[in-house]
């Protein structure tokens, strides 16, 4: 009867993998409900608060602000998985994220840049540095400005010190472009299955408002060997004519479709005879 006690020990730990080997930190969903950015590591916070002055769902959502003349910088991290700031169990396979993001009508992209950040997903080391990142954002001034206004995916990569390494663009390929609607929400999902460093063999999708935009299956979208484990929301523009308002709401990061969930994994019934002998 040792053996069955044991043996049913073991399933509990090694067949349960949900609730031993999921991803430290997931699933994450904030809508802000709280009023604050109580679930996020502050980052830069000058243009960005928490506002019920608009939503996507429930009562509060993130605002982010531009100020025509002035340079943009404000953001908040997630770290998840292995990061140094979460410190747990790496991603076992690949991440969905999804989210509501809206710009404001009016809102000005500018004439001096080619494009602007919406959500970035990092690749960190040990020592809490960037080394690989996919950034999802608009097209601005891409091919003279024929893309303007496009969703599109932007890998990047950097040497150890901080500095740019190198970078590519990953479109939509299904369907027509689509581009954001000023003064509505749109939502998006985004999901990425890490490659095999510097092997273009690395999982990229983009849905918008439940569509199917972008399916890549060959990106190099990581040259190290670090794990997806950082979400940022928030705005970084070095050029002085972008303005307007912008929103983030519920945002989710998780490792099984947010549409589409795995079913609750079950601890499986004990025996009813167990009894340890003398």
């Amino acid at each position: 009867m040792k053996r069955v006690i044991i043996a049913f020990i073991l399933v509990i730990l090694v067949g349960n993998p949900v609730a031993v080997y999921a991803a430290s930190g997931l699933p994450f969903r904030d809508g802000f409900e709280s009023g604050n950015f109580s679930a996020w590591l502050p980052g830069g916070i000058n243009g960005f608060s928490v506002s019920s002055g608009d939503h996507q769902t429930g009562s509060y959502a993130a605002r982010g602000v531009s100020i025509m003349g002035q340079t943009t910088d404000y953001y908040m991290d997630r770290p998840f998985g292995d990061h140094p700031q979460a410190g747990g169990v790496p991603i076992g396979n690949g991440v969905y994220f999804k989210f509501a993001h809206k710009y404001d009508t009016g809102f000005d992209l500018g004439s001096t840049q080619n494009y602007n950040k919406i959500f970035l997903m990092n690749f960190e080391d040990p020592n809490n540095l960037r080394r690989d990142q996919v950034i999802f954002e608009i097209a601005v001034n891409y091919n003279n400005g024929s893309r303007r206004g496009e969703y599109i995916f932007e890998p990047t990569h950097w040497n150890p010190d901080g500095s740019w390494l190198s970078g590519s663009l990953a479109f939509q390929n299904q369907g027509t472009p689509v581009k954001y609607r000023e003064g509505q929400w749109d939502l998006v999902k985004i999901y990425i299955k890490p490659n095999t460093p510097n092997v273009a063999n690395g999982i990229l999708k983009l849905w918008v408002n439940g569509v199917l935009k972008a399916d890549h299956t060959d990106v190099n979208m990581r040259f190290t060997s670090n794990n997806l484990n950082l979400a940022i929301i928030g705005s970084y523009v070095t050029v002085t004519d972008v303005a307007g308002i912008r929103w983030w709401d519920d945002i989710q990061i998780s490792e099984t479709d947010p549409d589409n969930p795995a079913p609750g994994v079950k601890y499986p019934n004990p025996p009813d005879d167990i009894r340890v002998d003398p």
